[in-house]
């Protein structure tokens, strides 16, 4: 009997560490498949950007903050908050830092995986985060883990926003790895693409040929 459920068949998850082109990836092998793209990573960010537009600073507040949030996917994968788009207020340092430490809290991730599994499970998707193929989409039928090394990662980050942003990105990782709850982590069944030596085409290309194998066969 197949172990992949029907509702996960076109879901793509597309996880890995900082620096490794998991945002630009996603969105072409969006392009290329069909799928609607689903960045969940944004949702994070986006409560870390209103708890910082309203003051709310107590992990308490932040969670009935993401409880409550008007949040909503635009057709190109965006993040609207009471319908206006807000994705391009989102990358920011400051935000991203705030919403590495505010992921860590295992009750605020329970309504914005909802979210994401509502958005996916009814549309299908490919979505990249950093554990999205195993804390949200577990049943995904195809699973990657998007890979380079130390130093390509440094330096991607460098060349497009500074040295000091990809020090503090690195120390984000690895804070993202030893976290409690819903750590950074590959996914058992994920296929590994080492992106260190490659072109973003020709991650793409090797995403969606596993992608219509996989599809082939189920």
């Amino acid at each position: 009997m197949n172990s992949i459920s029907n509702k996960g068949t076109h879901i793509i998850a597309i996880d890995g560490p900082s620096g490794v082109g998991k945002t630009t990836v996603a969105a072409r092998v969006a392009e290329q498949t069909g799928l609607p793209l689903l960045a969940g990573g944004r949702l994070f960010r986006a409560i870390a950007w209103i708890a910082e537009q309203e003051g709310v600073t107590k992990d308490a507040a932040i969670i009935k903050l993401a409880q409550s949030a008007s949040l909503s996917f635009t057709n190109d994968g965006g993040i609207a908050y009471h319908g206006d788009d807000i994705t391009n207020k989102l990358y920011s340092d400051a935000v991203s830092l705030r919403s590495s430490q505010i992921a860590q809290l295992p009750d605020l991730r329970q309504p914005l995986d909802k979210l994401m599994r509502d958005f996916g499970y009814a549309t299908g998707c490919v979505t990249e985060g950093r554990s999205t193929g195993v804390h949200v989409f577990p049943d995904a039928s195809l699973k990657i883990w998007l890979t380079a090394d130390y130093t390509t990662r440094f330096r991607r980050i460098a060349d497009s926003r500074g040295t000091e942003a990809a020090k503090q990105t690195m120390s984000r990782d690895t804070m993202d790895e030893r976290r409690q709850h819903a750590p950074m982590t590959k996914a058992s069944d994920a296929i590994e693409i080492d992106s260190t030596a490659m072109s973003v085409d020709e991650v793409v290309r090797r995403i969606v040929e596993l992608y219509h194998q996989k599809i082939e066969t189920l």
